[in-house]
């Protein structure tokens, strides 16, 4: 529970929201579930809880039901202070107590919001299917849909789902009334000088898309092509600019089509040298 409730923390206004996020994700898993039985779950009345939920009745909570509705709710610590907090900043005992309250609520979720970006960046990189979902957006059969999404880039609902929340927060998609989602960014490349472990498990998932590709797919739908050749060192930055340049050509290529577009495709290319060290090392070792 306490994962499902994580970008409500983020987001939540008063502990109603907390509340009202966790009955709501509970009837979701079990159709059956209804207030009464969350009620019962945090040992309360109904009545008591209907009113607490109500923002218009004002039905605030004490400290110590406060603690122990988020265990009820199976918090981690950090959660459980910030639901207290919630409570104790609108039914505090002095005007004091409220005051500090929601002084530490305000750090908090300025510390979360920034780690939550610094995440999402993150993900966004490191993790493939991210801006793949961003070129989907691009196809005309396009559907706002996890399970859509998860069929045609070959991941899971729940991958499909988190992906598109992330990709909201960070910007990269926006909510469309005709389309569902559309795309904000046009960043269609992951092409970094800096080493960066995203950067790095980023292209270790797209080297295993390729090996799927190359087991799975006919020769008509993919194309894989190796050379090998003997290079200066002063040749190796010639050689990435052309392969920029060249990736941007296919791009331009692909994008400038007019209609009729019905895959997301992705264009890998490697150029690195095979030993695993430099040359001075390995002529070191051999001497």
């Amino acid at each position: 529970m306490t994962e499902s409730l994580h970008t409500v923390f983020a987001k939540a206004a008063s502990f109603r929201d907390v509340l009202a996020a966790a009955l709501e994700l509970r009837k979701r898993r079990n159709p059956r579930y209804s207030l009464r039985s969350f009620a019962r779950d945090l040992e309360l009345s109904p009545a008591r809880l209907s009113e607490t939920l109500d923002p218009s009745r004002k039905q605030g909570l004490s400290a110590l039901s406060a603690r122990k509705i988020a265990a009820a709710l199976k918090l981690d610590p950090t959660r459980t202070e910030f639901f207290c907090d919630l409570v104790e900043s609108e039914h505090g005992r002095s005007p004091a107590a409220r005051k500090v309250a929601s002084r530490r609520l305000a750090a908090w979720r300025s510390a979360t919001l920034f780690t939550q970006m610094q995440a999402d960046a993150f993900a966004m990189i490191a993790e493939w299917h991210h801006l793949a979902l961003v070129e989907l957006t691009f196809i005309e059969s396009f559907r706002a849909d996890p399970a859509w999404i998860a069929a045609m880039l070959g991941i899971s609902a729940e991958e499909a789902s988190a992906a598109v929340e992330r990709l909201l927060r960070v910007g990269a998609l926006r909510e469309d009334a005709a389309r569902g989602l559309v795309a904000v960014t046009n960043r269609r490349q992951v092409d970094s000088p800096v080493p960066s472990s995203a950067v790095r498990s980023f292209h270790r998932s797209v080297l295993g898309k390729a090996q799927e590709a190359l087991d799975c797919q006919s020769m008509s739908e993919r194309t894989m092509r190796s050379v090998f050749m003997p290079v200066r060192p002063e040749q190796v930055a010639k050689v990435r600019d052309m392969m920029r340049t060249f990736q941007n050509q296919v791009l331009d290529e692909a994008t400038g089509a007019q209609g009729g577009v019905t895959e997301v495709y992705c264009l890998s290319a490697q150029f690195f040298r095979l030993a695993p060290s430099g040359r001075k090392e390995a002529d070191a070792s051999i001497q």
